[in-house]
């Protein structure tokens, strides 16, 4: 049996997930290409624990193991594996790669036991730190790499032309089909559109990640290398639901961006099949002509980064935006057909960050009228500001509280007293709010009276939601959010009493029954651990960071 070069792993345990890891799988492709012998353990689409994982790949003896760290929480979830991995006796490298392993090289190779991080674009460090494995060299002098005696790594120029990579690796995918009972419902292909971002967001990792690199901070595919892709994936897969996953589809600037969108509306036009696409986009590059040819090429899903409608809170999260141009855009997209709205088929997904060290009562007050006015989901509403090492706020201007790795910043006063109030409630009304949702995500053709009577539960807690949040910000100068907290937990309480929530939730699981087998496991269990929604004492202590 031929030796594998290396052994991927996307560090996620006992939940299943269904998405592609870009990252891996690109580089899949690309060593491929190169003829290396790459391969990917699938242990996170069946929810499996880090010990069978652990064991599993052990087994399998490859010449290095990689780690695709591309999310915070994915750190201590990594690093468990790290540990399970050398106790089972593999004596092996371990490289980790992705933007958080990137941007905490120092610490993840003084404190523990990983060989290398690549940083930056993946490609090219990789192949070449692979083929010095091979031979067995023990000088490397690799920019892109970081090891021992050389960290921070040295920059490595980004890949400029992105349509030269080929295309990525569905290896995965396939087997995300095949423990989905063969069925694409609820699925859809992930497409890299480009790298990096344009924008200058004091609190994005993907900026922070593009300056790992040197050279240009935003680089597109092109529209016709985006579409030959979709086109590929339909011919073998017979998908029609696609994922444009990188954090910005449109140029720099309006011009290109219209003439992007124009050309990327013809394209898709030629298909012999009609897409349903997500992919993001910022407020700034909305106009109403844009917005209408991305929905008639079938963009159904929109995503945009409001983050807050307070002006000094937008001003240190340097979106560069004001909340009179956020709504701007947001009346754009609505008359174009797409709303935050649950039940809408033009769906406008929101990114927002209602808890800052920044923002006062007067504030969250403003961000909750327009929450409300455009349909933005209650639960968005305790989000609160995650930092990174990598960030650009000032030095000092906050204070960190971290749990599993994942880092927010610290909420002082009446602001902390309004999180723990609002966390409170919203403990109470998420897992039976998620749940329901779930249902309806799964498409999984509920009886009429079941499928309304979930909607109408959703729209109870949601809108009391809504109302309680304001209440508590009303109660929070007299000290008194926690006190009512606990009235409005004894009013959701009454709520799912008076929908019957248990025999309702009996009801659609026996209807559902004979689905299962088809159902996307990932619908009916994500969400329900969902970490920003975490204990109301999580902000009562902190350290300076960084």
């Amino acid at each position: 049996m031929k030796k594998i070069d290396i052994l991927f792993c996307y560090p996620l345990f006992d939940k299943v997930f269904f998405m592609e890891p870009v990252g891996v799988c690109m580089l899949l492709s690309y060593l491929k290409s190169l003829g290396f012998y790459p391969e990917t353990d699938d242990g996170f689409i069946r929810g499996e624990s880090c010990e069978t994982v652990a064991e599993r790949v052990v087994s399998r003896r490859p010449r290095a193991i990689g780690l695709s760290i591309n999310a915070e929480r994915e750190i201590s979830e990594g690093l468990k594996l790290v540990q399970a991995l050398r106790q089972k006796g593999y004596k092996g490298p371990i490289i980790a790669g992705g933007a958080f392993a990137a941007m905490e090289q120092v610490r993840l190779l003084q404190d523990h036991d990983i060989d290398y991080v690549v940083v930056g674009d993946g490609e090219e460090p990789f192949a070449e730190l692979l083929s010095a494995i091979i031979q067995n060299k023990k000088r490397l002098n690799i920019s892109g790499v970081a090891g021992s005696g050389k960290v921070p790594a040295v920059k490595r120029a980004a890949i400029k032309n992105l349509d030269r990579l080929p295309y990525m690796d569905r290896s995965i995918f396939r087997r995300i089909i095949e423990h989905n009972g063969g069925s694409l419902s609820g699925l859809q292909a992930t497409v890299s559109t480009g790298r990096g971002c344009f924008a200058n967001c004091a609190f994005c990792s993907i900026k922070s990640f593009a300056r790992m690199n040197t050279g240009p901070s935003y680089r597109e595919r092109s529209v016709f290398d985006i579409v030959e892709e979709m086109k590929r994936l339909y011919r073998e897969f017979g998908i029609k639901d696609f994922y444009f996953c990188s954090g910005q589809f449109l140029a720099p600037n309006l011009k290109k961006s219209r003439e992007k969108c124009a050309w990327f509306k013809a394209c898709v036009a030629e298909l012999p099949f009609r897409p349903s696409i997500f992919l993001y986009i910022r407020c700034d590059n909305v106009t109403r002509e844009i917005v209408e040819d991305l929905r008639d090429a079938g963009v159904t899903t929109l995503f945009v980064g409001v983050e807050s409608f307070d002006h000094d809170t937008l001003r240190m999260l340097r979106k560069d935006l004001s909340p009179e141009e956020i709504i701007s855009a947001l009346q754009v997209l609505e008359s174009a057909g797409y709303s935050a709205d649950y039940r809408s088929f033009f769906r406008l997904k929101v990114g927002f960050i209602m808890f800052t060290p920044w923002t006062n009562l007067r504030g969250m007050d403003r961000n909750l009228f327009y929450c409300r006015r455009f349909r933005i989901p209650p639960k968005k509403m305790l989000y609160a500001l995650q930092v990174h090492p990598d960030n650009q706020f000032p030095q000092g201007s906050y204070n960190v509280v971290e749990r599993e790795s994942v880092h927010f910043a610290r909420l002082e006063g009446e602001i902390g007293e309004v999180y723990r109030a609002y966390s409170t409630v919203l403990q109470t009304v998420f897992t039976p709010l998620e749940t329901m949702r779930s249902y309806q995500k799964a498409d999984l053709g509920l009886p009429k009276h079941l499928e309304k009577a979930s909607y109408e539960l959703v729209d109870s807690l949601n809108d009391l939601l809504y109302n309680t949040f304001g209440e508590i910000l009303k109660a929070a100068p007299q000290g008194k959010a926690k006190s009512f907290s606990l009235k409005a937990q004894s009013h959701v309480k009454q709520l799912l009493e008076k929908s019957l929530y248990a025999n309702l939730l009996k009801e659609l699981a026996k209807a559902t029954e004979p689905s299962r087998v088809s159902c996307p496991e990932a619908y009916l269990n994500r969400g329900l651990d969902n970490p920003q929604v975490i204990d109301p004492d999580f902000y009562s202590k902190g350290v300076r960071y960084p």
